[in-house]
């Protein structure tokens, strides 16, 4: 899951260093340096910082949006997709074009089991952001979900075609040619994963 942080977010928080003491200020920079993806694998992290920026009341707009959206995808790490959906909701109230809230909601409804909400997030993010392989290969794991298996070869095949280095999308169509018992195509794109992900950063190998 790639959650992003914007320069946004600390030029707002510059912005309002004159206002605090230079203790708090030092505090309100770490929140703002952990709430970022480079600290993914401790997501517990993410959500404390990002928590702790948001309510410093200096985060606003599109970097509260974003800040918001970084809690939500962290949740999703944790798989509290409830707690994901409220943070994702607020995200979404505080920039309805931010498209990574849409998809990352999309994902926490999906492993609910909510597939038409999943769906209709994931159809708002594609519009909103239609050169993105995110939103496509999500929609292809709905279809995967719901076993319609040929719109899920499309969906990753789409993907792939806005971003042909999208390893993850590979290894989910060749868990689709699996099902359609073709395997020489399965095994194209396992020997593509493999290439894109040697590390099995993504898990799927």
């Amino acid at each position: 899951m790639k959650i992003a942080l914007t320069a946004t977010l600390l030029a707002c928080v510059a912005t309002g260093a004159l206002a605090q003491s230079q203790e708090s200020y030092g505090q309100l920079h770490d929140a703002i340096k952990y709430c970022q993806p480079h600290v993914a694998d401790n997501p517990e992290l993410i959500i404390a910082s990002c928590l702790k920026a948001i309510d410093s009341g200096f985060v606003g707009g599109q970097s509260l949006a974003q800040a918001w959206n970084n809690v939500g995808g962290a949740h999703i790490i944790l798989k509290q997709y409830d707690q994901a959906i409220l943070a994702l909701n607020n995200a979404i109230a505080a920039d309805p074009k931010l498209w990574r809230a849409y998809e990352n909601r999309g994902a926490a409804e999906g492993a609910l089991g909510e597939l038409d909400k999943a769906g209709a997030d994931i159809d708002v993010a594609m519009q909103l952001a239609p050169k993105e392989p995110g939103p496509v290969r999500m929609q292809g794991q709905l279809f995967l979900a719901e076993r319609r298996y040929d719109d899920a070869v499309a969906s990753f095949t789409a993907a792939i075609a806005n971003d042909s280095s999208d390893a993850p999308s590979y290894g989910l169509r060749a868990q689709v040619y699996d099902k359609l018992n073709q395997p020489d195509k399965a095994a194209a794109d396992r020997a593509k994963l493999k290439e894109l992900d040697p590390d099995n950063k993504y898990g799927m190998q």
